[in-house]
């Protein structure tokens, strides 16, 4: 029996399914969606970004379309902060998304001609409206800033810069290798986390908001902790949380609450 030629049989097999499939994905993603493109013209190349990570959002993450008002929501801020060219899907989470990013949540992921927004919107819909407009704004800001890239040559710069230095003091593997790629990652990290302040202060700057992003800060803040202080296996988690402190600080994606509250409250009396 030639294997081969099962093989390349199996394999066209596949690609004619993955073809028919992001074909259908298109049709589909274009009759429903509301806010995917902007009046100006779409090139071949833009329309395949947007086509491909919309096939995988839907098949790989298992995101669903957002509602109309939910849409409508995000465009009018979009064009208040005057990002009325820049392509933003707006996408909500399925039950299974809810696996990789939670209940709770709005994720920003950024593509060329491609940037979409992920909601959750059971949950969205229970906030107020100073909360959701905090939240859409945050949003938005790193798509207009290109958060996103920036931290990427963060990331790239740094790599370069530690293993140059590494390769001149040492000959180790550790230290020429592994070494750039730790230093690398916290300092993205760390760059992140500076991201995340700069679109909240856009966000408030933008809509006068800065109660709006307190708010949104203190109910994630209940979110994450609804046990009671006293109980035993809250103090444990407790416990834990205040030796592991350090490290968690250093690896953290996002600033905490009170931090971003704090910075909030400093642009409210540099405002006064």
């Amino acid at each position: 029996m030639d294997f081969s030629k099962n093989n390349n049989a199996k394999m066209k097999l596949l690609a004619f399914a993955a073809c028919g499939l992001l074909g259908f994905q298109q049709v589909q993603c274009r009759q429903q969606a509301v806010n995917d493109f902007t009046e100006t013209e779409v090139s071949a190349t833009q329309r395949f970004i947007y086509d491909v990570t919309d096939f995988f959002l839907y098949e790989a993450l298992g995101v669903t379309d957002a509602s109309p008002e939910t849409v409508k929501f995000v465009l009018e801020m979009q064009k208040q902060m005057g990002m009325e060219q820049t392509t933003i899907r707006v996408r909500s989470f399925s039950r299974g998304a809810m696996r990789y990013f939670g209940r709770e949540n709005v994720a920003v992921l950024s593509f060329p001609h491609a940037n979409t927004i992920l909601i959750g919107e059971e949950w969205f819909n229970t906030l107020p409206e100073i909360e959701k407009k905090a939240l859409i704004g945050h949003g938005l800001a790193h798509i207009k800033n290109k958060h996103i890239y920036k931290k990427m040559g963060v990331v790239v710069l740094t790599n370069i810069l530690v293993a140059s230095l590494a390769h001149v003091v040492s000959d180790n593997v550790f230290v020429t290798q592994i070494v750039p790629v730790i230093t690398a990652m916290i300092a993205g990290l760390a760059y992140g986390r500076l991201c995340v302040y700069e679109a909240d202060k856009v966000s408030a700057l933008e809509f006068d908001n800065t109660e709006g992003i307190k708010a949104l800060m203190m109910t994630f803040k209940d979110l994450r902790d609804p046990h009671s202080r006293f109980a035993f296996k809250c103090v444990m988690r407790r416990v834990g949380k205040f030796v592991t402190y350090p490290v968690r600080k250093l690896m953290a994606t996002h600033p905490s609450c009170a931090n971003r509250i704090k910075a909030m409250e400093r642009l409210e009396l540099a405002g006064q």
